[in-house]
């Protein structure tokens, strides 16, 4: 897979988060598998997400919890992108 030999940038690679918001909405796409950064109402940090969808000119996306299947609007910037083989270590 060519996902699995990219590596992607954290947000300390960026100087904003509407920056690294911006990154992440570029990268991501429906079925990409993302990690809360921020703890927020149902999601804890470390929370892993798949996108259902990328609003197109907004700083959000569309995510369904892995643990509940409960969908939220959730702002780019507060989730870090997860290559395939992060997403395997993170199930074992």
């Amino acid at each position: 897979m060519k996902e699995d030999m990219k590596v992607f940038k954290k947000r300390e690679d960026f100087a904003t988060d509407e920056l690294y918001g911006d990154y992440v909405s570029q990268n991501v796409h429906k079925g990409s598998v993302v990690r809360m950064r921020h703890h927020s109402g149902m999601f804890k940090v470390g929370d892993l997400a798949t996108v259902d969808s990328v609003p197109e000119g907004s700083e959000m996306l569309k995510v369904i919890l892995a643990e509940s299947g409960d969908q939220v609007t959730f702002f780019s910037h507060r989730v870090e992108i997860l290559a395939p083989s992060e997403i395997l270590a993170s199930k074992k």
